[in-house]
């Protein structure tokens, strides 16, 4: 039988070639044993290690879980993205050294103090993102029973610390609230932070400043509070999670000012604060992370004095003129910001200061 033969020339039909329209990422998490950054065939791939997506805003898009330390996100968009690899819950608290040696399939592309690759992709692109992590024994407890105190100075009186309001000098005493023995003091400068380790239990903290301040409150943060509802906010609501997750992250920033959108996230992120007297006490239990205070500093008003009042010629007794010192004196005694001492909610907590001790708590969970 006779067979045709294909088509040439000028008549042929081209065969149509799919033209590709989006990107993919992936990847091999895996336990960077002697800490070289370099994969060998005997280092074990990591299993329910968290790789998360994001766009070039910084927000959570996606996440995976790896599975003999593979990972991947598909049918990406062309576009800016940002992955980032967190072991910190399954023990892994460092990342490899990035891009060491000479072979790219087999080291490190994360960033090895955050975490982190920025990658930009193209249609048809798949761009590997491999990380390698290893933990450290010693490190067991590290990230349990913290303290951490700084102050602001309430120039605008609003009880509220904003986000250009000073630290001030001052000194930290921690009394164990049982004993009453004083169990740690330090002394610190302008734009510092206390920051320290305490075995579980109740304590209480006493800020000095000098002549001239008086301490109106102190702001608690429950991180154990914190991380819990972050958590069910993960399941709950993925978009509002995100939003949180971004909002530490400016935290840990050194922006001098943040946008109208960056400073909402801030303020709902830190409603978990609350105002409290200068004297109460802080719970440290059993395997929480701990508390950040925020010690509200003000500056002491002079009390006004009565204005002499020349001797009256009158014998009429000078009524009005006593009552009226009296009323200026009472006045200036209300007048004066009230002091602190109900536990309320307190809305937000955001000075300079304040914001880098927030973020600093969650890098030093990554030991960074």
């Amino acid at each position: 039988p006779a067979t045709e033969k294909p088509e040439t020339g000028d008549d042929a039909t081209p065969t149509p070639v799919e033209t590709p329209t989006t990107a993919t990422i992936e990847g091999t998490i895996w336990y960077d044993e002697n800490e070289d950054g370099i994969r060998q065939e005997k280092e074990t791939r990591l299993d329910d290690i968290r790789v998360s997506l994001m766009n070039r805003n910084e927000d959570v898009i996606d996440e995976a879980y790896t599975k003999n330390g593979a990972y991947s996100f598909k049918n990406l968009k062309p576009g800016t993205y940002e992955v980032e690899v967190d072991g910190y819950d399954m023990g892994y608290y460092f990342y490899s050294e990035q891009n060491i040696g000479d072979d790219r399939a087999i080291d490190s592309d994360i960033d090895e103090d955050m975490g982190t690759k920025k990658v930009r992709l193209v249609a048809g692109q798949t761009e590997v993102i491999d990380a390698g992590l290893y933990g450290d024994e010693e490190l067991d407890g590290m990230f349990e029973h913290w303290l951490a105190v700084v102050n602001f100075l309430d120039a605008n009186g609003n009880q509220k610390p904003d986000y250009d309001e000073e630290t001030v000098p001052a000194t930290y005493t921690v009394t164990d609230a049982i004993t009453g023995k004083d169990v740690y003091q330090e002394k610190i400068s302008k734009d510092d932070l206390m920051m320290i380790q305490l075995d579980p239990g109740t304590y209480t903290v006493k800020t000095e400043v000098a002549e001239g301040y008086t301490i109106k409150a102190m702001h608690h943060l429950d991180m154990d509070a914190l991380m819990e509802d972050m958590d069910e906010e993960m399941y709950e609501d993925y978009e509002s999670f995100a939003q949180q997750a971004k909002a530490m992250k400016l935290m840990a920033s050194d922006e001098e000012a943040l946008t109208p959108e960056e400073q909402e996230m801030v303020d709902e992120l830190l409603k978990y604060f609350e105002r409290k007297s200068p004297e109460a006490g802080v719970t440290i239990e059993d395997d929480s992370f701990g508390t950040i205070l925020l010690a509200e500093i003000a500056k002491v008003e002079p009390v006004a004095k009565p204005t002499p009042k020349p001797t009256p010629t009158s014998t009429k007794t000078p009524v009005k003129a006593v009552d009226a010192a009296a009323k200026q004196s009472t006045t200036t005694a209300t007048e004066t910001l009230p002091q602190a001492g109900e536990d309320k909610p307190f809305p937000y907590a955001a000075t300079g200061a304040g914001l880098a001790v927030v973020g600093l708590w969650l890098l030093v969970r990554r030991g960074a």
